[in-house]
């Protein structure tokens, strides 16, 4: 599984405007967060159902910085 890192300002819009661009490219979100940097920018952490490079390439495409980060998934059983 793969994780998008997608550096974005700080301002109101932004989420609107990467997840338009993923819909665009027909590409479907499995899990996002966001974290806040003092710098003023943001970094979404988009995890893609499934095509990580190609929701990379539409997002660069649309002017984003994105990196690709691999994802070590564990299921764990809940024994209360």
């Amino acid at each position: 599984m793969k994780e998008l890192a997608v550096l974005v300002k700080d301002r109101p819009g932004e989420l609107a405007r990467v997840t338009g661009i993923l819909a665009g490219a027909q590409i479907n979100i499995k899990s996002i967060a966001s974290e806040t940097k003092k710098s003023g920018e943001s970094i979404l952490r988009i995890v893609p159902a499934d095509n990580a490079e190609k929701a990379a390439r539409a997002l660069t495409s649309g002017g984003y910085k994105v990196h690709i980060n691999h994802l070590l998934v564990i299921t764990l059983i809940d024994r209360q």
